[in-house]
């Protein structure tokens, strides 16, 4: 599962990164969907995720992922919003974060 998850390009770059947080980093979904654009450290050479008090380092692909999700987040409520969602996962809810319910549905359909 985390093989497709980090290399299979066919699945939607957000559904990966939501699967390798919960699969490699055991990360809950009331925490994934609570992740902000501010969690995620861009930096020249590598990418820091803020899942705690100290900030991990992402090795390379999830680091890709994780630049891919914070350059090109959108949810329903993003169309057309007068600023821009500071959700890393946004939701179909102006200025509310993806449901866990909708998080975890593409995992479900891929076994996780």
């Amino acid at each position: 599962m985390a093989r497709r998850l980090l290399h299979d390009d066919t699945l939607k770059a957000e559904d990966r990164l939501a699967g390798l947080l919960l699969l490699l980093y055991a990360q809950a979904p009331s925490a994934i969907h609570r992740l902000t654009t501010e969690d995620v450290e861009v930096g020249a050479q590598k990418v820091r995720l803020h899942l705690g008090d100290a900030p991990i380092h992402l090795p390379e692909p999830v680091a890709a992922l994780a630049r891919t999700v914070a350059a090109n987040r959108k949810g329903h409520a993003t169309i057309g919003a007068l600023a821009p969602s500071p959700w890393l996962f946004p939701g179909g809810q102006p200025g509310r974060p993806i449901s866990t319910t909708q998080l975890t549905q593409p995992q479900k359909v891929l076994g996780n």
